[in-house]
């Protein structure tokens, strides 16, 4: 009998009462003509977004609000209006972006400013997600530029307020910042890691093998095509970034690597 309830599972069918349900199942193709139990897929499976150029955001760690916070590098400024104490800026993409840039922001009716004097020797940035921390002390504007150890983008399946999205990013100092949802709507949570499993988490990262993961493609259905998820990972190597998919390269929960992001970001999406 457990045999043939596993069967029956294994096949997406469920008898109840004598009658035969059909279980939720993967997309599949459907040939023309033919009545097809599974659903099809649709023509293009929408991919977790990648991006072509630095993504830089703006993080208040004061305890004042500031207002009209703007970014110029190079030739391009852009605005991030109001950021409140402890809150972040969404994502703004620069064609160009080094460790610092630019800023000018109103605090307590006080215009603040910090003025590169160039970018000489200066290596930009390569395509990826970057914060910039703000701080006021003593009257004037400090930065620190927080460089990225891994981003995880968690995209597909259904939350509270309808498809998930959530961005979750480890930096070098040890913040973890998880933001859930885009936009004006956007969640954002702040915690710290202690700094031994992140220099250790570095090690591993720095140690891994990339191209043997990539050996192994993801061959199924990327689940996101049933409410699933999809998971984007960004490692931030000496070397540059490795960044690849889970509906793109097999995901081995085995491996030291995965074990280790997975144990330090992986947490309950709203």
């Amino acid at each position: 009998m457990k045999r043939w309830l596993l069967l029956c599972i294994m096949i997406g069918l469920v008898v109840i009462s004598g009658q035969t349900v059909l279980a939720q199942q993967p997309c599949a193709p459907c040939p023309d003509g033919a009545q097809c139990l599974v659903p099809e897929c649709p023509e293009e499976t929408p991919e977790a977004p990648v991006p072509d150029v630095p993504q830089i955001r703006i993080w208040n760690r004061s305890e004042f609000d500031m207002e009209q916070v703007s970014l110029q590098i190079l030739s391009q400024t852009e605005s991030f209006g109001l950021i409140a104490s402890g809150q972040t800026s969404g994502y703004v993409g620069f064609e160009t972006a080094y460790h610092y840039g630019k800023l000018d922001v109103l605090v307590n009716g006080e215009q603040l400013s910090m003025i590169p004097i160039d970018y000489v020797g200066e290596t930009p940035l390569e395509p990826g997600y970057y914060t910039y921390a703000l701080d006021v002390q003593d009257g004037a504007l400090s930065l620190e530029f927080l460089t990225p150890i891994v981003t995880v983008h968690y995209t597909g399946g259904m939350c509270v307020n309808g498809g998930c999205d959530r961005l979750v990013t480890l930096y070098d100092n040890g913040s973890l910042v998880i933001v859930d949802g885009a936009g004006e709507e956007s969640v954002q949570t702040v915690s710290e890691v202690n700094q031994p499993i992140v220099d250790d988490l570095i090690a591993e990262i720095e140690a891994t093998d990339f191209e043997q993961i990539r050996s192994r493609p993801f061959t199924g259905t990327c689940p996101i095509a049933y409410d699933g998820q999809e998971l984007t990972f960004s490692f931030y190597r000496v070397e540059g970034i490795e960044r690849f998919s889970t509906c793109e390269v097999e995901f081995d929960e085995s491996v030291p690597l995965y074990q280790a992001v997975i144990a330090v970001v992986d947490k309950p999406v709203a």
